[in-house]
């Protein structure tokens, strides 16, 4: 299944979540709910206390169930679409359902627009633990996962019109600091054949909570085999515990997720669930069949999104680490400062190529070829694909590549605007306003003031 993004196709199957979302889990796993509001703080992982608060609308509950759901979806279309913050998800009804693991029927379209209502009316205050790609730090942030969300009605029926059916367009705006976080690369694949073994909302909200739990507690790259959780701890975080009897409660969580263990073991997710010590003192411990899905690099990502699709980039952030990135992207970078640009047909190929095997283009070789006293060197070997989309500079790349830095703080951003100017011009690189990130602004005008020169 194919979905349509502008002129260009890209592969459903893809599913991706955005790191906080996954480990923050904003989203009730239980099917129903009453809940106005809730708040958790707890400490799962090794990255510190989560702290997160949710209100309702006046006239409906929190998000829970099937919302996760949708959310997944969402995520996965922004980053099909490479969607921009600030910018819109457009989908047909029909693909948002197969992108959030949903059958395609009537029932499914009315939970959507519920769900969608939920996700925008419901307000997250989620307090130093939102981790900030750009900045590298932890933030407190106050938002509505969908900022805005319309239907463009292309029904031919008077008596059709309002009602969602396959074809029906949505558009659909995320909150900028959610879009901002994915636009970074702060990201993962997820293993969509196992997704689609999952029939019940409650076993994929499980299922994505404790992957990204067993991620986090991974040690030199590893994910661990057993993942031990106490009991209350876990039914909080998950959203289970909220409206259920105190007396009962260790039971009763252990009833209610029942469903859901039995669901991973079928899938061949989980080898054993088991529990230990008693009443409120219980541990559940998961054993795991299957090696983690590999997570890609978000530096890696960041780097190559300036220079591919997302998609493109973060399959290759999987594969490969951000120095190794780093280092190919400068040695590509100097290799398209050389005669041998001219010969290139597909910049993007090329790249890609060079990750692959660097060994092929050594910069030195090509150097030579902008020296006319010299005998032209035997021609580096290039993709032979045509580049079906060129690279073409725009301001919106300068601006990702200098970050939310650049824009927040006011004695930086005559600064940017100057290095802007200078990546339109063809001066610099993405790549070389990217490494403004670390530097302090005596540093950065430095810098800047010296691309400014003329050239000899």
């Amino acid at each position: 299944m194919l979905l349509s993004v502008g002129n260009s196709r890209v592969m459903l199957k893809e599913r991706h979540d955005e790191l906080n979302l996954a480990r923050l889990n904003l989203v009730l796993a239980q099917n129903r709910t009453t809940l106005k509001g809730w708040r958790k703080e707890l400490a799962l992982d090794a990255l510190g206390t989560m702290t997160v608060e949710c209100t309702a609308d006046l006239n409906d509950v929190v998000p829970h169930g099937i919302d996760n759901d949708v959310l997944l979806g969402l995520i996965s279309a922004a980053v099909l679409q490479n969607t921009r913050p600030g910018g819109e998800i457009r989908i047909s009804a029909s693909e948002l359902l197969k992108l959030s693991c949903l059958p395609d029927n009537a029932r499914s379209y009315g939970e959507v627009q519920r769900a969608l209502h939920r996700l925008k009316r419901s307000t997250f205050t989620i307090t130093e633990c939102w981790y900030d790609q750009g900045k590298r730090d932890w933030r407190t942030v106050d938002f509505n996962l969908v900022a805005k969300h319309w239907q463009a009605d292309n029904t031919e029926k008077v008596e059709d019109i309002g009602r969602w059916q396959a074809k029906t367009l949505l558009v659909i705006r995320l909150d900028p600091e959610l879009m901002q976080s994915i636009r970074s690369g702060y990201v993962r694949p997820l293993d969509s054949a196992l997704l689609g073994r999952l029939k019940q909302p409650m076993s994929r909200s499980v299922y994505r909570a404790l992957s990204m739990l067993r991620t986090n507690l991974a040690e030199g790259g590893a994910p661990p085999k057993e993942v031990q959780l106490p009991l209350l701890s876990w039914a909080e975080h998950l959203g289970l515990s909220h409206q259920m009897d105190g007396r009962n409660l260790p039971s009763l969580i252990e009833r209610a997720l029942i469903p859901a263990h039995e669901a991973l073991m079928e899938s061949g997710y989980l080898a054993t669930v088991e529990t230990e010590g008693r009443g409120r003192q219980k541990t559940f411990t998961y054993t795991f069949v299957e090696e983690e899905v590999r997570t890609a690099d978000p530096e890696a990502a960041q780097l190559l999104s300036q220079y591919l699709s997302s998609k493109a980039a973060l399959e290759l952030a999987v594969q490969y680490s951000a120095a190794h990135v780093h280092q190919t992207l400068t040695r590509f970078e100097a290799l398209m400062k050389t005669a041998y640009k001219g010969k290139v047909k597909n910049r993007q190929g090329l790249l890609v190529d060079m990750l692959r095997d660097p060994d092929k283009y050594p910069v030195e070789i090509a150097e030579k070829t902008s020296s006319a006293r010299r005998p032209a060197p035997t021609p580096l070997p290039t993709p032979d694909e045509e580049d079906p989309t060129p690279v073409e500079r725009k301001p919106e790349s300068a601006l990702m590549a200098l970050g939310q830095r650049f824009e927040e703080t006011g004695a930086l951003r005559p600064l940017r605007d100057r290095a802007v100017k200078l990546y339109l011009d063809g001066r610099v690189s993405t790549l070389d306003l990217l490494q403004l990130r670390s530097l302090e602004r005596p540093q950065i005008e430095g810098q800047i003031s010296g691309w400014e020169q003329p050239t000899a």
